[in-house]
Protein backbone atom coordinates (compact mmCIF):
# COMPACT_ATOMS: atom_id res chain seq x y z
CA UNK A 1 0.00 0.00 0.00
CA UNK A 2 1.05 3.80 -0.81
CA UNK A 3 2.47 5.22 2.77
CA UNK A 4 1.10 8.89 1.11
CA UNK A 5 -2.63 7.22 0.40
CA UNK A 6 -4.92 7.66 2.75
CA UNK A 7 -6.20 5.47 5.52
CA UNK A 8 -10.16 4.69 5.15
CA UNK A 9 -10.31 5.12 9.27
CA UNK A 10 -8.10 8.65 8.67
CA UNK A 11 -10.85 10.25 5.82
CA UNK A 12 -13.82 8.69 8.16
CA UNK A 13 -12.40 10.74 10.81
CA UNK A 14 -11.61 13.53 9.50
CA UNK A 15 -15.58 13.59 7.43
CA UNK A 16 -16.76 13.44 11.38
CA UNK A 17 -15.06 16.23 12.64
CA UNK A 18 -15.82 18.61 9.59
CA UNK A 19 -18.84 18.44 10.31
CA UNK A 20 -19.81 18.26 13.92
CA UNK A 21 -23.22 20.06 14.32
CA UNK A 22 -26.62 20.57 11.90
CA UNK A 23 -30.05 21.67 13.20
CA UNK A 24 -32.88 22.13 11.08
CA UNK A 25 -36.79 23.73 12.44
CA UNK A 26 -39.87 23.33 10.90
CA UNK A 27 -43.33 25.13 11.90
CA UNK A 28 -46.39 24.41 10.75
CA UNK A 29 -49.40 26.92 11.95
CA UNK A 30 -52.58 25.23 12.62
CA UNK A 31 -54.68 28.62 13.38
CA UNK A 32 -54.12 32.17 13.07
CA UNK A 33 -51.97 32.30 16.19
CA UNK A 34 -51.04 28.65 16.94
CA UNK A 35 -49.37 25.62 15.33
CA UNK A 36 -46.89 22.71 15.48
CA UNK A 37 -43.11 22.57 15.26
CA UNK A 38 -40.15 20.02 14.89
CA UNK A 39 -36.90 20.48 15.62
CA UNK A 40 -33.80 18.09 14.83
CA UNK A 41 -30.00 18.50 16.03
CA UNK A 42 -27.22 16.39 15.50
CA UNK A 43 -24.03 16.01 17.46
CA UNK A 44 -20.58 14.16 17.41
CA UNK A 45 -19.32 12.76 20.62
CA UNK A 46 -15.92 12.05 20.72
CA UNK A 47 -14.33 10.59 24.79
CA UNK A 48 -18.03 12.06 26.75
CA UNK A 49 -17.54 15.90 24.95
CA UNK A 50 -19.99 16.79 22.73
CA UNK A 51 -19.69 19.11 19.89
CA UNK A 52 -20.73 21.62 19.36
CA UNK A 53 -22.93 20.60 22.31
CA UNK A 54 -25.38 17.92 22.89
CA UNK A 55 -28.00 16.83 19.96
CA UNK A 56 -30.72 17.46 22.08
CA UNK A 57 -29.58 20.45 23.37
CA UNK A 58 -28.82 21.74 19.63
CA UNK A 59 -32.47 20.77 19.01
CA UNK A 60 -34.14 22.81 21.35
CA UNK A 61 -32.23 26.18 21.07
CA UNK A 62 -32.56 25.84 17.47
CA UNK A 63 -36.80 25.59 18.29
CA UNK A 64 -36.19 28.39 21.17
CA UNK A 65 -34.27 30.69 18.50
CA UNK A 66 -37.11 30.81 16.78
CA UNK A 67 -38.65 33.20 19.25
CA UNK A 68 -42.20 32.01 18.94
CA UNK A 69 -44.77 32.10 21.63
CA UNK A 70 -45.24 29.67 24.56
CA UNK A 71 -43.52 26.38 22.77
CA UNK A 72 -44.19 23.74 24.30
CA UNK A 73 -42.41 20.48 23.87
CA UNK A 74 -44.60 17.10 23.93
CA UNK A 75 -41.92 14.66 22.49
CA UNK A 76 -38.30 14.09 22.30
CA UNK A 77 -35.95 11.27 20.79
CA UNK A 78 -32.57 10.79 20.43
CA UNK A 79 -31.08 7.94 18.56
CA UNK A 80 -28.90 6.14 19.33
CA UNK A 81 -29.78 5.15 22.84
CA UNK A 82 -28.65 2.44 24.31
CA UNK A 83 -30.31 2.34 27.84
CA UNK A 84 -27.92 1.66 30.84
CA UNK A 85 -25.10 0.58 28.16
CA UNK A 86 -24.97 4.08 26.52
CA UNK A 87 -21.75 4.88 27.54
CA UNK A 88 -20.62 2.96 24.89
CA UNK A 89 -21.23 5.75 22.26
CA UNK A 90 -19.82 8.31 24.85
CA UNK A 91 -16.69 7.24 23.34
CA UNK A 92 -16.73 8.27 19.73
CA UNK A 93 -20.08 8.72 18.16
CA UNK A 94 -22.78 10.55 16.15
CA UNK A 95 -25.90 11.54 17.60
CA UNK A 96 -29.46 12.90 16.50
CA UNK A 97 -32.19 14.29 18.72
CA UNK A 98 -35.59 15.43 17.37
CA UNK A 99 -38.30 17.65 19.56
CA UNK A 100 -41.71 18.44 18.15
CA UNK A 101 -44.41 20.14 20.08
CA UNK A 102 -46.94 23.20 19.61
CA UNK A 103 -46.40 27.31 19.78
CA UNK A 104 -48.45 30.15 20.51
CA UNK A 105 -52.07 30.69 21.69
CA UNK A 106 -55.29 28.09 20.87
CA UNK A 107 -58.63 30.37 19.81
CA UNK A 108 -60.47 30.50 23.66
CA UNK A 109 -57.62 29.22 25.78
CA UNK A 110 -57.56 32.57 27.85
CA UNK A 111 -54.28 34.27 25.53
CA UNK A 112 -53.58 37.45 25.71
CA UNK A 113 -55.67 39.49 23.71
CA UNK A 114 -54.43 40.84 20.35
CA UNK A 115 -56.96 44.03 21.02
CA UNK A 116 -56.01 47.38 22.60
CA UNK A 117 -58.12 47.70 26.16
CA UNK A 118 -60.62 50.55 25.81
CA UNK A 119 -61.10 49.54 21.77
CA UNK A 120 -64.84 50.56 20.49
CA UNK A 121 -64.61 46.88 18.52
CA UNK A 122 -63.64 45.08 21.19
CA UNK A 123 -65.46 41.55 21.24
CA UNK A 124 -68.14 40.87 23.95
CA UNK A 125 -67.01 37.27 24.33
CA UNK A 126 -63.91 39.24 26.15
CA UNK A 127 -65.03 41.68 28.24
CA UNK A 128 -62.50 44.57 29.61
CA UNK A 129 -61.00 42.70 32.83
CA UNK A 130 -62.00 46.20 34.67
CA UNK A 131 -65.78 45.59 34.01
CA UNK A 132 -66.05 42.45 35.70
CA UNK A 133 -63.92 43.09 38.43
CA UNK A 134 -65.39 44.87 41.35
CA UNK A 135 -64.72 48.90 41.98
CA UNK A 136 -61.98 49.63 44.56
CA UNK A 137 -60.67 52.66 44.87
CA UNK A 138 -57.16 53.23 43.67
CA UNK A 139 -54.54 52.15 46.14
CA UNK A 140 -52.25 55.58 47.32
CA UNK A 141 -48.61 54.85 45.46
CA UNK A 142 -45.83 55.97 47.36
CA UNK A 143 -45.53 59.90 45.92
CA UNK A 144 -49.55 60.16 46.67
CA UNK A 145 -50.45 62.67 49.01
CA UNK A 146 -51.59 61.95 52.45
CA UNK A 147 -55.43 61.73 52.67
CA UNK A 148 -57.26 64.70 54.13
Amino acid sequence: MDPRAPRPALVALVALLCVPGCASVEFTRETETSGRFRSSGLALTVFGYDFPSGALQIARDNASDARQPNTVVTSQRVFPYLGPVDWILDILSVRWARISGTWGFKPGSGAPSQVAPGDPERSAAAPDASATSPSRPPSPGPFSPPPS
